[in-house]
């Protein structure tokens, strides 16, 4: 009987433990999302103050050849992310200098193209819907060499709705009427320039659409150089991204991807898939600051140590250089964007933009295009 007693208290012991040692590991978790939330978060503002830039995110017109079917157009995109959950990673060496995150984000990718002017009605055409969820592990206190590793799960499509040849063929004669409705000749509709115009419009409305898990890194190179007479500070950011992709779409709900269209030969390679145009990207930003300060400076004693402010600390402080490199995955159709970051009076962020390649739009993803913007530059 003391042997029954004995087994059933040390039996309710150790159920008391594992229940304090639960207890621990909830409240350890719940303080280190707090202090993520303090740590990375805006600290007033609206209830989605985690809220934050994703990608590069701008609103601008967009130029072409007048010879270009597609026509000038003006341009939306937005990339936010958002943690569903984060914390604050703890090393266990107070003498280490070394902070460092970790967190499971959703992010939003979208694009929108509004042709003001340039078609008939102004329609607003959406171009990429980007969705996705991804764990991203952070350095943040490091000032050189990786900064994030990140690996998460994505869908991308255009959100049209043109799957089949009857639809499409519909859509051209709805859209050429519509090119010809303000146009008195009787030969509009069969003007063979008009009817490019029809299709290629058309073409907007095709139906695209993929998933694939995408793995990225981040590297960042400071170093210091002696020009015009002063000591320039350089920092250039290193983006590089994989993707691999299912063969399937909304987590296997749908199977197959939406990347080629047999009945439109004179759009489609059948034999090429989305993977042999975007599979890798490389994006190269540079960043330059006219003060380069010691770490253990003060900002007087950096200003102190350097000439009066001039024309060129203005353009260094204020401009930045971006350089993307996309292809396939054997490294084929490479395509490249341009980009120019202006900050007028240290404020106004003035944008250019230079693309050649492929995969301007996803509907016609495998189309060489290039074409030039200037707008303003969100984050």
């Amino acid at each position: 009987m003391a042997m029954s007693v004995a087994f059933i208290s040390y039996g309710e012991e150790a159920e008391r433990q594992q229940t304090n040692d639960n207890g621990d590991f909830w409240s350890e978790l719940l303080a280190s999302s707090e202090a993520f939330r303090q740590a990375k978060c805006q600290k007033e503002g609206l209830f989605f103050r985690c809220l934050s830039g994703y990608e590069s995110s701008y609103f601008g017109y967009v130029g072409r050849d007048e010879n270009h079917l597609d026509g000038s157009h003006l341009e939306f995109k937005v990339s936010i992310k958002y943690p569903l959950w984060g914390s604050l990673v703890d090393l266990d060496d107070s003498t280490k200098e070394d902070k460092r995150s970790q967190a499971l984000y959703f992010a939003y990718t979208g694009k929108y193209d509004f042709y003001f002017g340039s078609r008939y009605s102004a329609p607003v055409i959406s171009r990429q819907q980007n969705p996705g969820i991804f764990y991203q592990y952070q350095y943040d206190s490091r000032e050189s060499g990786f900064q994030h590793f990140s690996l998460g799960y994505f869908h991308e499509s255009n959100g049209q709705e043109i799957d089949d040849q009857q639809m499409f063929d519909s859509k051209v004669i709805e859209l050429l009427d519509k090119i010809c409705r303000e146009n008195e000749s009787n030969q509009c509709i069969t003007d063979s320039r008009h009817q490019q115009e029809a299709r290629a419009m058309a073409t907007d409305y095709l139906s695209r659409g993929w998933d694939y898990l995408a793995a990225s890194t981040k590297y960042t190179k400071r170093h210091s150089h002696d020009l015009f007479g002063r000591k320039i500070a350089v920092q250039t950011d290193f983006y590089f991204s994989a993707r691999s992709y299912f063969n399937w779409q909304g987590l296997g709900f749908v199977e197959g991807r939406e990347e080629n269209i047999d009945w439109l030969a004179d759009i489609d390679n059948p034999g090429d898939k989305v993977y042999d145009y975007r599979t890798f990207q490389l994006t190269i930003n540079r960043k330059l600051d006219s003060l380069a300060c010691e770490a253990n400076q003060s900002r007087a004693q950096c200003l102190a140590n350097n000439n009066p402010a001039n024309w060129f600390d203005y353009m260094a402080d204020n401009t930045e250089w971006n350089l993307t490199l996309m292809s396939g995955n054997e490294l084929n159709h490479l395509s490249y964007q341009l980009e120019f970051i202006h900050y007028i009076a240290g404020h106004f962020p003035l944008k250019l933009m230079y693309f050649n390649g492929y995969g301007e739009n996803i509907s016609t993803y495998q189309r060489k295009s290039s074409y030039w913007m200037i707008g303003i530059d969100l984050w």
